[in-house]
């Protein structure tokens, strides 16, 4: 399928997103399904670290009050930064990526997603690695 062209969970977790009124974006397919196996069903991945014009077409529709982007411990800080000053440039909303800094939760070079160590972790990272932009 045009995996640029669709946000994976976005029917399946559209209303809540809007009850939450707010969305994570991830990388990968998977990172969606893990976070509903312990019921975080606000997120949605748009596979790979950069986000189509469809995709932010899709986000813009949501009209949410807040972003965040979990993307995997792989991807730099300034990229990832960057990608969400893109994403708050076009949006009127609060803004913010997961970044474990110190790995006290990613570990260096493991490549995983905030989602791949399960919900404690995941709310861990919520709560201690988040930045907002």
């Amino acid at each position: 399928y045009p995996k640029s062209q669709v946000l994976f969970g976005f029917n399946h977790n559209y209303e809540t997103i809007q009850r939450k009124n707010a969305v994570m974006l991830v990388e990968a397919e998977k990172s969606v399904m893990q976070g509903a196996t312990f019921g975080v069903r606000n997120i949605l991945a748009c596979a790979g670290h950069q986000p189509s014009k469809a995709q932010i077409r899709l986000l813009q529709s949501l009209r949410v009050g807040t972003i965040i982007v979990g993307f995997d411990e792989s991807i730099d800080e300034e990229e990832i930064e960057w990608n969400c000053r893109k994403i708050k440039s076009i949006f009127d909303t609060r803004v913010g990526f997961v970044y474990d800094k110190k790995n006290d939760v990613l570990a260096k070079g493991s490549k995983c997603s905030p989602t791949d160590l399960g919900h404690e972790a995941f709310k861990k990272l919520l709560r201690e690695h988040l930045v907002w932009v």
